[in-house]
């Protein structure tokens, strides 16, 4: 079963109320925006959603909940596309639910209940998944082994003690039912520590069944699994310290037992932000037994290759021991690539050589169809295709999206893995950092990355004949992706683009390269344009809706005309506008954007640079003159050290450069920080002329 997204954003109240945007369905993008008000106090709602959570309704009142939770998401015009939707998907539709307010997430819509499909998440047309922003994750390879898990348990003795053992014995006679040939190879961890887990993970694993409690570090942003240290007290586990136990591979799903954490937890939020792509959690207590005939029918599906969605929907029916227990488990999901996840495989081809840099590929119209291009060239057989625009344009989103879809779909055939190459923007001379204008990037850097990746870590000390040799037996003998992105310089473009074409010509492997100028040569260009008026109107949406911008979501087409004019629809320079407009009004922006004049991009970054706080400005140019990406504790080191600040004030430095598109965060292994090329051009280049201009300097 091929599910499609029905995709629903509720944002943060307003005066009209909370606005539910419908994002996306099977027939296309709607971004079309109701305004429902939800009754204040103790109301029937409200008290229902309670009793709910202490396991005290009956049957027809969890019925009635979840009719009342449908009426409010549901209005007539939204509940017209879901009915349309559903007989347009025949095979399903994934409704993907993304609440910002807090007060609204912690209520139990897996009750969702509608007199004509029935209730949802019982319905294997309708699961329901909770839906986090933040940056997209690359699909987990589904592995072509038997299902291999990690059982972990942990229950520090400075805190609250939990069932341990309880569940325990119970995952025991789960997987011991479970048939043969389905039965998972599991390893077991008691009393959990970062050692025992490191060691534990030296294999590739589908799933991480944690019994403990989960933990969320506010100022940090940061939120993890709660293990047990050396003395059985507690010692956390932040979600970027598991990912790199995971040696930049990822695990499908974790599974949180016992520690009674819903998904409206922070702390799976957390998780999830730093790339893991997906958590089950349990929104209330359930039964024994429906603990155990959800685990039995969640991982014999899994084992069986069935999708998470469709397992999890299995498992709820499964689930018959006290009323509403199906609605318990919550199945929330990053952002990534649509399609169903499947944690079993016979597929082996897929390898991820490197993690991805962040690219939001947003998956309008205008860009599908350029994607579609891009695949379709690769399937054929091209040997290199080139991505050609201005800069902002997206070549980096489109080239991040080629290769989840090349990795995860099959689209473009079968391959082997990929490599990514950056043109660098910076070189050592003479014990200094030289800034390159425009970036640039040699053969020879390509070779020593492209061998890198592929498991030559010496390649470097190698002559060039013999990384040339070594690049081109393993392209030849594996079907690569060979990725390089950025790439400026026209004359060195040029030379590595002949030269990559040689190594490429009478192997398997083909090359995507993205740069501003077009290069000669035997290759296929898809040049990308400024978004056309209507998809730059949803792209706009899209991202008033990711950064919680009520303005943005309830902006005129006359408004959003102007921002398109003003920008010709350029990828950046629109998500520089919304971030302004998440600090000043609407109307305010849109009049400084016609008075402006000469270089655009000057002038709307100068115009977000006043907007930021002293911390924030000196926060941006550390990031922006760093030859890589940063990690938060070297920013911890650099706030303390240099700027004299906190962790807290270093959070919400970065949350305002992060809401203005100042700076781009990837949490694809570990939550790190860097900018855009062009942001780098405005800070170190024509920041320092303004204020020359303005006589400050």
């Amino acid at each position: 079963m091929a599910y499609q997204d029905f995709h629903i954003h509720i944002g943060n109240e307003v005066t009209a109320g909370y606005p539910i945007t419908l994002v996306s369905t099977p027939i296309g993008a709607i971004f079309e925006v109701t305004h429902q008000s939800f009754p204040r106090g103790v109301t029937p709602i409200a008290e229902l959603a309670d009793q709910y959570q202490k396991n005290r309704l009956s049957t027809e009142e969890i019925k009635i909940l979840g009719k009342s939770l449908f009426s409010f998401l549901f209005s007539s015009t939204l509940n017209r596309h879901f009915l349309a939707s559903l007989e347009v998907a025949q095979e399903g539709i994934r409704i993907r639910l993304q609440i910002m307010p807090e007060e609204l997430a912690r209520l139990p819509w897996e009750l969702l209940y509608d007199e004509e499909v029935g209730a949802l998440a019982l319905n294997p047309h309708t699961p329901i998944i909770r839906h986090w922003s933040g940056t997209p994750t690359i699909r987990p390879r589904p592995l072509s082994k038997a299902l291999r898990g990690i059982l972990a348990f942990a229950s520090p003795q400075n805190l609250p003690k939990l069932a341990i053992e309880a569940e325990r014995d119970l995952l025991l006679r789960v997987f011991d039912v479970m048939n043969k040939d389905s039965k998972p190879e599991l390893k077991m961890v008691f009393h959990a520590k970062k050692s025992d887990l490191k060691m534990a993970l030296q294999d590739d694993i589908h799933f991480l069944h944690f019994a403990g409690h989960g933990f969320y570090n506010e100022p940090a942003d940061e939120g993890g699994l709660v293990l047990e240290d050396d003395y059985g007290n507690s010692d956390l586990l932040t979600g970027e310290k598991l990912v790199e136990l995971l040696r930049g591979q990822t695990i499908p799903l974790v599974v949180m037992g016992s520690c009674n954490s819903s998904n409206i937890s922070p702390a799976v939020q957390a998780i999830l932000r730093t790339g893991l792509p997906a958590v089950i959690s349990m929104q209330t207590q359930i039964a024994d037994q429906s603990a155990y005939n959800f685990s039995v029918a969640l991982y014999r599906d899994l084992a069986e290759g069935i999708s998470l969605e469709k397992a999890i929907t299995n498992a709820r029916k499964a689930m018959n021991t006290l009323p509403g227990d199906w609605g318990a488990p919550v199945l929330s999901m990053a952002p990534s690539l649509s399609g169903d996840r499947h944690l079993v495989s016979n597929n082996k081809n897929f390898l991820y050589a490197h993690r991805l840099p962040p690219g939001s590929f947003y998956p309008i119209e205008q860009r599908l169809r350029d994607l579609d291009r891009v695949l379709n060239q690769l399937k054929l057989g091209e040997n290199t295709v080139l991505l050609s625009g201005l800069g902002g344009i997206g070549k980096t989103a489109m080239a991040v999206e080629t290769v989840r879809q090349c990795m995860s779909t099959g689209k473009a055939g079968s391959w082997d893995g990929f490599t990514w190459a950056s043109a660098k923007q910076e070189m050592f001379n003479e014990g200094e950092i030289v800034r390159l204008s425009p970036a640039t990037i040699t053969f020879e850097d390509l070779l020593n990355t492209i061998g890198t990746q592929i498991g030559q870590k010496n390649i470097a000390g190698l002559s060039l004949k013999e990384k040339m040799a070594f690049v081109a037996e393993k392209v030849e003998k594996n079907r690569y992706l060979v990725v390089v992105d950025n790439l400026e310089t026209f004359d060195e473009a040029q030379e590595l683009v002949n030269q990559l074409s040689l190594i490429l010509k009478h192997s398997r492997s083909q090359a995507l390269i993205s740069s501003r100028r077009v290069v000669g040569g035997d290759l296929w260009v898809q040049n990308l344009h400024g978004l056309d008026e209507e998809n730059a109107s949803v792209f706009i949406r899209r991202e008033g809706m990711e950064k919680n911008i009520p303005e943005v979501l309830i902006a005129s087409p006359k408004d959003l005309r102007i921002i398109y004019e003003i920008t010709g629809g350029n990828p950046l320079a629109m998500k520089l506008v919304v971030g302004q407009i998440r600090v000043l009004d609407l109307p305010l922006v849109l009049r400084q954007l016609k008075t402006g004049s000469g270089d655009l991009y000057r002038f709307i970054f100068y115009e977000s640079w006043k907007m930021l706080s002293d911390n924030a400005q000196i926060l941006l140019r550390y990031i922006a003159t760093s030859p890589n990406s940063i990690s938060w504790g070297e920013l911890e080191e650099v706030g303390m050290e240099y700027i004299g600040i906190g962790p807290q004030k270093l959070s919400q430095a970065l949350t305002d450069l992060g809401s203005l598109s100042l700076i781009e965060v990837e949490r694809s292994l570990s939550k790190r920080y860097s900018t855009h090329p062009l942001t780098r051009q405005f800070v170190n280049n024509d920041l320092p002329v303004i204020w020359k201009e303005e006589g400050l300097i």
